[in-house]
Formats: structure tokens, sequence, C-alpha cells
């Protein structure tokens, strides 16, 4: 699993239509809302690194576990 987040530095609303796709993808079930979380966003680079040295990973189980299929 990747533990690291994705860092957007969203200048005058660039990833606005990005991030209302993800919550969408969320909300259809198609990626979990732990997956969404480990995108951080921020208007500020300031900002964004303070999201980015306080993140911790979400703890979640696997969809397919290997010796189980």
């Amino acid at each position: 699993m990747q533990a690291k987040p994705c860092g957007l530095l969203d200048v005058d609303g660039y990833y606005d239509s990005l991030m209302k796709f993800l919550d969408h993808t969320v909300a259809e079930k198609i990626i979990r809302a732990e997956h969404h979380s480990m995108i951080l966003i921020d208007d500020y680079p300031r900002g964004l690194l303070v999201k980015m040295e306080s993140f911790r990973a979400p703890l979640m189980k696997k969809w397919l576990e290997l010796g189980n299929q």
C-alpha cells in the first residue's frame, strides 16, 4: 500500500474540478475515502507543507489477500 500523501498546490482553485470528480468517485464507491484522504490540498505552499508533515497514513485492510484467491 502507498503510505505517502499526494500534495496539490491549489492556486486560484485550479484543482477544484479534479477534487469534485474524486469526491464523486468516493460517493460511487470507486475509490475508498481513506485513499481520497491521502490527497492533501492547500492554497499556500506553507499550508501544504504543514499538512504533509503532519500526515499519517490511514490503516486499512487489503481488499485481496494473496493467499486467499
